[in-house]
């Protein structure tokens, strides 16, 4: 068992590192499509009323891009939990 832990240690400390790795790409891209967004909502229009259906679609996206944010950390946090479970049930063996 005493050599098992250090091997075990290692796994376990490895986890949160890759999930915020993990999250930081989930993030960078999330950062990456707002300001994409920005871009194509800061155009000159032609009409006052396309300057409203913008603010509206930028709003719609935004809600959008927000809901697979959060499914992806979920997604993230779901595989760190599982990962760390089995390395303490393999530990357990």
């Amino acid at each position: 068992m005493f050599r098992k832990s250090p091997e075990i240690g290692e796994k376990v400390a490895s986890v949160p590192l890759e999930a915020a790795e993990s999250n930081a790409e989930v993030t960078d891209k999330c950062i990456l499509g707002t300001i994409e967004k920005l871009k194509a909502a800061s155009s000159v229009q032609d009409d006052p009323k396309d300057y409203a259906r913008m603010a509206s679609s930028l709003a719609s996206a935004s809600v959008e891009m927000a809901a697979e944010h959060l499914a992806a950390h979920t997604e993230v946090a779901k595989n760190a939990q599982i990962e760390t479970s089995s390395i303490l049930l393999e530990a357990g063996k």
